[in-house]
């Protein structure tokens, strides 16, 4: 039988289990400057990330802040075949910075919560993304 710490630190576990937050994520691959946008959502410890480049290539992935809640790292898979592999910090409170590679070798980077202000702004309509402020 469960003691009743054990209760409580278990309930305590699903509950920041069940929290999570989606954020905004707006890029751009750095080479060919095909801009990107989509979303993050996270738990304390793991997420996944979903994007659309302006030329039509979606991607999704997973996240993980495996030490640490100010930083993390991800991988992803892109319709076009391409994989990916990212870093991002915690700016602030609430967003922050990344950048990472493509399995072709392009680069990218990327703002995330916060941190994707008014003239970083990218939007889906019909399926198409247009981005501006780059």
């Amino acid at each position: 039988m469960l003691k009743i710490k054990e209760i409580i630190l278990l309930l305590s576990i699903l509950a920041l289990q069940a929290c999570s937050v989606t954020q905004p994520v707006v890029g751009q691959l750095l080479k060919s400057k095909d801009d990107f946008m989509g979303e993050a959502t996270s738990t304390i410890s793991a997420g996944t990330l979903k994007i659309r480049t302006l030329s039509g290539i979606d991607c999704a992935g997973t996240l993980q802040r495996p030490t640490s809640l100010v930083s993390g790292n991800g991988e992803f898979k892109c319709s076009d075949g391409r994989t990916g592999t990212f870093i991002f910090t915690k700016s602030n409170e609430f967003g922050g910075t990344g950048f990472g590679s493509l399995s072709d070798g392009e680069k990218f980077r990327f703002l995330w919560g916060n941190q994707v202000s008014r003239r970083d702004r990218c939007d889906i309509s019909n399926g198409e993304v247009t981005c501006s402020g780059y």
